[in-house]
């Protein structure tokens, strides 16, 4: 039953995989044919350019134009999105926290001394009591 079943994943997954080489492979010649459908529109438009400017112009008006949009397409891909800015600032008050956190958390450790003699000198049974229960502790388990 569990090689029915391991047999039928299989081959749905192989499928599945066919299926998706198939589409990767038609976007990609899909992708293939807008390149060469925008190289010969560039073409059309520098020879349509040219008969108005002449060569030298419609080459320098192409050339500005292609500048142009990379820089812009440039600008935009660096850009990061505004959620992205308002994530960091939300990592910067939890980092704000964290390190609040941990300064109380060091100053709660450094009385601990202080607080641990005092309790002593008010109660010096206590901590007689602690170290007679852990010898007993201590004492049972060597016995085992």
């Amino acid at each position: 039953m569990l090689k029915l079943a391991l047999g039928l994943m299989a081959g749905q997954a192989a499928r599945q995989a066919g299926v998706t080489a198939r589409r990767i492979g038609l976007l990609a010649f899909a992708g293939l044919l807008a390149l060469v459908g925008a190289g010969f529109l560039t073409a059309a438009g520098y020879i349509a350019l040219m008969h108005h400017w002449g060569p030298i112009g419609a080459a320098a008006a192409f050339g500005a134009a292609f500048l142009i949009v990379g820089l812009a397409l440039a600008l935009l891909a660096n850009r990061r999105p505004a959620r992205d800015r308002a994530l960091e600032a939300q990592l910067a008050g939890l980092e704000a926290q964290a390190l609040r956190a941990r300064q109380e958390a060091a100053a709660a450790l450094a009385a601990v001394p202080d607080s641990v003699g005092q309790s002593i000198g008010r109660s010096p049974a206590l901590p007689l009591l602690g170290a007679f229960a852990g010898g007993l502790i201590l004492a049972l388990k060597l016995r085992k």
